[in-house]
């Protein structure tokens, strides 16, 4: 018996070790638990944050949404309007666009006798036009830009039109020529956004690469 009570200290010492060491494990434990429910909790807000970042710089910049014009043939005269193209119905911001005669191009061009440092000065004051659009809205968003003259029916013209916003950047061709068939002016067209080209209803023979400036 005094053998017994002489381990008694000894075993109470070894008895409370491992109840500590059960305690240490179950808060280690819990601790773990916690950690993960917290990071699973930040992990959560993180991908919040950047949806609600995406859905700002959607709204800052204008999303997928690119401009294009719209060709309205009245009388002798082809008017044409920038529009929004926008499915979100988000606006477009810092809008310019400009507008190039490629025939009046070509040709102050092709003129051997014009000096080479006027003929900048005749491009700027003949055949380019630049408009400052800025804002368009995302609903109804449209703007007139130019009214150009239709061309002799037995020939036809081109427009180069450059357009840039905040998000993105599009070039247009517009050809006006007289259709014998039906009697009467029409346009067709050819958009590329971003370097790819979104629709086109030019003839490949009358396709022309933008012009480099």
């Amino acid at each position: 018996m005094n053998k017994i009570i002489s381990y008694l200290p000894s075993f109470l010492i070894f008895f409370g070790a491992i109840c500590a060491a059960i305690g240490g494990l179950w808060t280690t434990l819990r601790d773990t638990n916690d950690k993960k429910e917290f990071e699973q909790k930040l992990n959560s807000k993180n991908e919040k944050i950047i949806e609600l970042n995406d859905e700002i710089k959607k709204y800052t910049v204008g999303g997928d949404n690119y401009p294009f014009i719209q060709e309205y043939i009245e009388k002798d005269k082809c008017h044409f309007s920038i529009f929004n193209n926008s499915p979100n119905m988000l606006p477009l911001y810092d809008v310019n666009v400009l507008l190039i005669n490629h025939d009046l191009k070509k040709k102050i061009d092709d003129d051997k006798s014009i000096p080479l440092v006027n003929k900048m000065y005749l491009l700027e004051r003949e055949a380019f036009k630049r408009i400052y659009v800025g804002y368009l809205p995302g609903i109804s968003g449209l703007a007139h830009i130019d009214t150009v003259a239709l061309p002799p029916k037995e020939k036809e013209i081109r427009y180069e039109i450059h357009m840039t916003a905040r998000n993105t950047s599009v070039v247009q061709d517009v050809i006006i020529y007289y259709d014998n068939e039906y009697k009467r002016y029409h346009t067709k067209s050819k958009l590329i956004k971003d370097g790819i080209e979104l629709f086109n209803t030019i003839k490949p023979k009358q396709t022309i690469n933008p012009t480099r400036r």
